[in-house]
């Protein structure tokens, strides 16, 4: 057996006992009971979480204590991210990080006042010697709190000496758990060209139920697989304290009974945080979109998660060990376990098969009614049954013949009679590998292909073209490659799908021809090659967008594409040209991608253009401002759909407090307003300012709340007070808005 996987037979066998042994090796950091709103390794937008979140119940000020004696080597105050944050050195040379904190205490609270009073700005970033803040294990260094991203929390990390996050869990504390993970879904990933799941090149994925008669979650469905295939699964841990879903510690993978991959979220770099792109990926599924663990290790991955010596890959292909499959069912195992060694397990079957696919289908005419004619292709078998319904009206499928045709025998046909309808055409194998195609009778017009949308989505080495039909077709759609035809699988009534694959045909663009009947339409696919190691600029949409690719760019080969949209822009956005789907959207890349989209000199020279995504239904966030002679753009890890939009509205400032003429007897006062943007947004701290008396105060920016506050450091005088508050956005617009108030006695 692989050494790497030993550790996994282990595991499995005798179960992880670490840090039952290790258990509170430190002291709680807060006088409250032990409860996780998140733990180590979960997902987050751009990168993994490098700590744990305790619970403080929506409240803050509980006093934060040192877990070991130390010193502070750093505190940083942001209006985003950590916010409010303590570095601490512990004695052993690992680093404890507080954040999100309401304030600081002691000699730390002392030097961030000084220094933001000689910078003028809240955000300060001072770092210490050792003799300089010393502190004792139990000693009161800060506040919990709501600084920078997120509700009321206390941001715990531990970090060890060469500042890599380690797993707070593993030793150092322990939680009251007793619940096991929940393995919510489990999913096939196709990888690499001629790979299918169902049929298909996407992931597919099936709910598990829980079986308590074996103490196993199980899916219900057999799923047919062929090339290469990666197994990833929707699982969160739960605790006793608090119903957070969390991170489970470990996952694992068997395939017939033998280890194939073990995940352990142990630790992970700071350089390679933004990888959680490749291990978490997002999948579709009836009913929404989720995301699912990565029980693989994907091509580029430097994270030292993985704890087995291959890839995790199933292989419908010659080989021995695990993850080579023959044909015919295998079971599927995953194993998630927490880190107080509460384990789940779910199995799932699988058939290495070809599934049969329906090619040429159309509906004819004949004497005595109608037929459907097809032929059916299938590598793995030569003989397969076929099965002909038709819906009744009450959408009912009825069986109305059937009867076993052979794999590959040319064009068959199926006699349905005088009736009318939707009818379906279903071929099965002996492995439970299904093709079906519903079709009208009597046979529909060509000219349905006029009214077909054609939607299409960058894969990383093809495109995948969705055709959708505003009604049941009488015969199947074909795609043509030059020479090639492909033919789309029905994946519902109304739509079709196929895959494009690049780089086989000649030139830095073809042209794929949609057909129905005798009528045609074209499309142009760009084919420029981008692959890992080597730098390149690729130039789509008639030369309007350049994306420049570094060498550690990609992953894998990339095949880039356009396509040129009208974006619809909410109000007090301007777009001043087209938009750009640019894909693939679901490939992320290691170094960042710069993304340009050209635009007039007038433009280009506009302050108040800048290159924006989408984010949602007519709503966009900048992404970068950049400027070359002739393009604006930004640097991205991911693909997505941009365009140029000029932001002319200045930033809403209101709610002033205290309001205009209101007299108070406070001597420092706190004064306060809300601020916001909805166009370019307000991205930095110099951009916001407070001025008492014409005096620039300590301006407080919380971007989640909208709101920047700021107190005068000395006791103001009786009498009457003007202050100003003054934003800018990111697109140079500003607004101004004065106020008043009077001290008394």
């Amino acid at each position: 057996m692989p050494k790497g996987l030993c550790a996994l037979t282990a595991w499995l066998l005798m179960g992880w006992s670490t840090a039952a042994a290790l258990a509170n090796e430190l002291p709680w950091p807060m006088p409250i009971a032990p409860a996780l709103s998140s733990s180590f390794g979960e997902s987050r937008t751009t990168a993994f979480h490098a700590g744990i979140d305790i619970k403080t119940w929506g409240r803050t000020g509980y006093e934060v204590q040192a877990i070991a004696d130390g010193y502070i080597e750093r505190v940083r105050t942001s209006p985003w991210g950590y916010g409010r944050a303590v570095y601490q050195r512990l004695s052993d040379g690992r680093i404890a990080v507080y954040a999100h904190l309401e304030a600081f205490v002691g000699p730390a609270l002392q030097r961030v006042r000084a220094a933001q009073q000689e910078s003028g700005r809240y955000s300060v970033n001072l770092w210490f010697e050792e003799g300089e803040i010393p502190v004792r294990r139990g000693e009161v260094i800060a506040r919990s709190g709501e600084s920078g991203a997120g509700p009321p929390h206390l941001h715990l990390e531990l970090r060890d000496s060469n500042n890599i996050p380690i797993n707070p869990l593993l030793g150092a504390y322990s939680i009251d758990d007793s619940t096991p993970p929940v393995l919510k879904r489990l999913a096939l990933v196709p990888l690499g060209r001629g790979s299918r799941v169902e049929g298909r090149a996407e992931p597919v994925s099936v709910p598990l139920r829980w079986d308590a008669s074996s103490g196993f979650y199980r899916a219900s469905d057999t799923l047919q697989v062929r090339g290469r295939v990666g197994v990833a699964a929707m699982v969160w841990d739960r605790a006793e304290a608090a119903n957070n879903k969390l991170a489970p510690h470990q996952l694992g993978l068997r395939v017939d009974g033998q280890d194939a991959f073990l995940v352990s979220y142990d630790r992970v770099s700071y350089s390679d945080r933004h990888q959680v792109q490749l291990d978490r990926l997002s999948i579709d599924y009836p009913g929404g979109t989720g995301r699912f663990h990565a029980l693989f290790r994907p091509p580029g991955s430097r994270l030292e998660f993985y704890q087995s010596p291959g890839d995790g890959l199933l292989r419908s292909a010659a080989g021995t060990g695990p993850g080579f499959l023959s044909e015919g069912i295998h079971e599927i195992e995953v194993f998630a376990v927490d880190a107080n060694d509460n384990r789940a397990r779910a199995r799932l079957h699988i058939a290495v098969n070809d599934v049969p696919s329906l090619r040429a289908v159309a509906v004819v005419e004949r004497q005595d009614g109608w037929a459907i004619e097809g032929s059916i292709a299938d590598d793995d078998d030569a003989l397969l049954r076929s099965e002909v319904y038709r819906q009744s009206k009450k959408g009912i499928w009825e069986l109305h013949s059937a009867r076993e045709v052979a794999a590959s025998a040319g064009l068959q046909r199926w006699d349905v009679g005088a009736q009318r309808g939707r009818w379906k055409l279903l071929v099965r194998d002996a492995k439970g590998g299904v093709d079906s195609l519903v079709c009208a009778v009597p046979p529909t017009n060509a000219a349905a292909l006029d009214a077909m949308k054609i939607e299409r989505r960058a894969r990383a080495d093809a495109v995948q073209l969705r055709l959708l039909s505003s009604d049941v077709l009488s015969r199947q759609p074909r795609v043509l490659v030059g020479e090639r035809v492909l033919w789309p699988r029905q994946v519902a009534q109304r739509t079709y799908e196929v895959y494009v694959p690049l780089g086989h045909e000649p030139g830095d663009r073809i042209e794929v021809t949609v057909a129905l009947g005798d009528r045609r339409r074209s499309i142009k696919l760009d084919q420029v090659a981008v692959r890992p190691g080597a730098a390149r600029r690729v130039e789509l949409a008639n030369r309007e967008v350049a994306l420049d690719f570094a060498k550690r760019s990609a992953y894998k080969i990339v095949f880039p594409q356009a396509e040129r949209f009208v974006p619809q822009v909410p109000d007090g956005l301007v777009a001043v040209g087209s938009g750009y789907a640019l894909g693939p959207e679901d490939v992320p890349f290691d170094a960042r991608v710069g993304v340009w989209l050209r635009c007039a000199p007038n433009v280009c020279e506009d302050a108040q253009v800048g290159l924006y995504q989408a984010v949602g239904e007519a709503q966009w966030g900048l992404v970068g401002s950049e400027r070359q002679e002739d393009a604006v753009g930004a640097s991205l890890r991911r693909l997505g759909r941009f365009a140029l939009l000029r932001d002319a509205r200045a930033p809403e400032v209101d709610g002033l407090r205290p309001r205009r003429d209101t007299r108070i007897a406070d001597r420092r006062p706190r004064l306060s307003a809300r601020i916001d943007d909805a166009g370019s947004g307000i991205g930095r701290e110099e951009d916001i300012t407070i001025e008492l008396n014409g005096q620039a105060l300590i301006a407080e920016y919380d971007p989640e709340a909208k709101t920047v506050r700021a107190r005068p450091s000395q006791d103001l005088a009786p009498g009457p007070h003007e202050w100003t508050v003054r934003v800018r956005d990111m697109a140079g617009n500003e607004r101004a808005v004065r106020s008043a108030f009077r001290v008394v006695k």
